[in-house]
């Protein structure tokens, strides 16, 4: 070998290490906001969990004493409400990838990517799922207790300011935390999937 094939076997080298450790430091970016996420959707599913046990613990027993048949219907809806809420958080939550779990880097990119897809469905569909039982039930009761049409067109435009700021703060979580990631997972896994063919 001459002086300039050594040269080009250098550099060749010192060009192949950077992009790995490029690599291994977008890997690891990435791990962290995988992390940083799935910290965010465990406090939220604490919490949603939680409200939803109570939420039942006291629709369940109104449901049986209130005196008005359109509130018992209500609070009966609402307790099936709870019930539904709790599921889906359950049903979502059993796709999440295990981090202990040593796997292949495609197996742990498309779980992930799977997993964060079923969460942003979760958010961007808020309204069926989550606002719209519980407004049927909040409606049924309030009518069964409610005794004037102001009462009830004041609760109504309440509730519908509530429920645009929550399904506009579901909407922009999708967007701004859930949209990137999943792109830049898929981006890697695009990549990975390229330099293995």
């Amino acid at each position: 070998m001459n002086e300039q094939d050594w040269k080009n076997l250098w550099q060749e080298s010192a060009t192949d290490l950077h992009v790995h450790y490029h690599a291994d430091q977008l890997e690891a970016e990435l791990n962290q906001r995988l992390d940083k996420v799935s910290q965010q959707v465990n406090r939220r599913n604490r919490r949603e969990t939680l409200a939803a046990i109570a939420v039942g613990m006291v629709a369940v027993p109104l449901s049986l004493i209130m005196p008005e048949l359109l509130a018992r219907i209500g609070f009966a809806w609402m307790a099936l409400y709870a019930l539904g809420v709790l599921y889906v958080i359950r049903k979502v939550k059993q796709t999440q990838p295990d981090t202990d779990l040593e796997m292949d880097q495609q197996t742990y990119l498309t779980s992930h990517i799977h997993y964060l897809k079923l969460e942003r469905k979760m958010l961007r569909n808020v309204l069926w799922w989550y606002l719209a039982p519980a407004w049927v039930a909040a409606t049924l009761v309030f009518m069964g207790v409610s005794s004037t049409w102001q009462e009830w067109v004041g609760f109504q435009v309440f509730i519908l300011a509530m429920y645009g700021w929550i399904l506009r703060m579901n909407l922009k979580a999708a967007k701004d935390t859930f949209d990137p990631l999943i792109q830049d997972l898929e981006a890697q896994l695009s990549q990975f999937s390229t330099h293995e063919a």
